[in-house]
């Protein structure tokens, strides 16, 4: 066979490969972010159903000057966007391969794609895996995530007996104020208050040891569970 049609047969065997392997559409995703081409709405809820972005930086979240990660999770065309002390939800928009829009009820913001990464108000956010996601990595960021934090319980319990009867509220617990270098935690439930020390388990909980029991707290975004109760950060 001439050599110019082998050459040509080669060229186009590789240009076909390349074709395949690049061009991703809603139909068709793979896991690997750095090749998928975004054309199509549904290729942009293909893209980002199930998936958590967490700011690289810590921002300030309202807390009396305290600072966090902000967060984006989405779940089909919907997102839930926690910043600063707020928490949005909406949807999302397509816009073009490389950028969309989060929609909430009073405004929008346009999203650019950078692999791994989303940009937001020039803040920017990598993709996480819930494996990946950390709170914190030793007993020193453990303290400095919760100090001065306050959470309050979804839901009202017990409270003690009244004259008229059992009360109902919240329970809470309180991490120590202005002290990073503590351990301290109080939990003000019923009609107690115990205190006791946190001690770091992994980059998703800890263990609050009180004089007479120990619990593993696990922290999820704004809210941790301690003893089947979920509290959250006021």
């Amino acid at each position: 066979m001439p050599v110019n049609i082998l050459l040509a047969l080669a060229l186009f065997i590789i240009t076909s490969c390349d074709s395949k392997s690049i061009q991703i559409t809603g139909d068709d995703l793979t896991n690997s972010q750095s090749e998928i081409t975004i054309d199509s709405q549904q290729a942009l809820v293909n893209f980002l159903d199930g998936s958590s972005y967490r700011t690289v930086e810590k921002h300030e979240t309202g807390r009396g000057g305290s600072t966090g990660y902000w967060t984006i999770t989405f779940t089909g065309d919907t997102f839930i966007w926690d910043y600063s002390d707020v928490r949005g939800s909406g949807n999302v928009s397509f816009l073009d391969s490389t950028s969309f829009s989060i929609d909430l009820i009073n405004s929008n913001h346009l999203v650019e794609i950078d692999g791994d990464s989303i940009v937001i108000n020039s803040k920017r956010y990598n993709r996480v895996t819930d494996s990946a996601v950390t709170y914190f990595d030793s007993q020193e960021s453990l303290r400095a995530y919760f100090e001065g934090a306050r959470y309050k319980s979804l839901q009202q319990y017990e409270t003690g007996p009244t004259p008229s009867g059992v009360s109902m509220g919240h329970w809470y617990i309180f991490f120590d104020i202005n002290n990073s270098s503590s351990d301290e935690i109080k939990w003000a439930y019923s009609d107690i208050i115990e205190s006791g020390s946190m001690i770091y388990k992994d980059g998703l909980s800890f263990t609050a040891e009180f004089f007479s029991s120990s619990y593993t707290v696990v922290v999820d975004g704004d809210d941790i569970v301690l003893n089947s109760i979920t509290y959250r950060r006021e």
